[in-house]
């Protein structure tokens, strides 16, 4: 063999040998691109999964505790008293928020049944007063409003109840016990 020759049989072999190492370089880089594509699906599945159970899980606090507020809110106001609250009127109303079913009501008006039953309670009269109610500035007036501060006085320096210096000064004719028509 010449130095031609082998030369050229040496460049076949190469060319030979190029071809079939980016046949195989192809291949393998498919396959790492496979598998980092069945990798970061996997993977990103399962992050997304995760997310959105976490989204669900948030989303469900949040409405709880907005419903919380809500109901909160009507026994501060008096409308719904801590005994009903603590029944379980919270787990009721988180049950009737289940899908976006409307009710219609006579008048042609339509509402979420979590939005009726709220509307509903917050309607009620006051059911608890939890204000002081008897105190000194709220009493109502007795027609003794000239004679009042002379009655008070008079207890205080007696010590006595408001209602034995009352029977007394009328006793002692310093005041009158009749209402006046003014």
């Amino acid at each position: 063999m010449t130095k031609e020759e082998l030369d050229a049989k040496l460049a076949k072999e190469r060319e030979k040998l190029q071809a079939e190492f980016a046949e195989k370089e192809k291949t393998l880089r498919e396959e790492v691109k496979a598998e980092l594509k069945t990798e970061l699906e996997t993977d990103f599945g399962e992050k997304h999964t995760a997310l959105e159970e976490k989204n669900r899980s948030l989303q469900a606090e949040i409405h709880r505790n907005d419903v919380t507020g809500k109901i909160d809110k009507l026994v501060s106001d008096g409308r719904v008293t801590p005994g009903m609250r603590d029944l379980g009127l919270v787990e009721f109303c988180m049950t009737l928020d289940g899908d976006d079913t409307e009710v219609e009501f006579s008048e042609g008006k339509k509402q979420k049944p979590l939005d009726f039953m709220l509307g509903f309670l917050g309607a009620l009269p006051t059911q608890v007063e939890f204000e002081e109610l008897a105190t000194k500035g709220k009493a109502p007036e007795t027609g003794l409003a000239g004679d009042d501060k002379k009655i008070v006085e008079f207890a205080d320096k007696n010590k006595m109840t408001y209602r034995d210096a009352v029977i007394e000064l009328s006793r002692r004719g310093e005041i009158n016990l009749e209402e006046n028509d003014e």
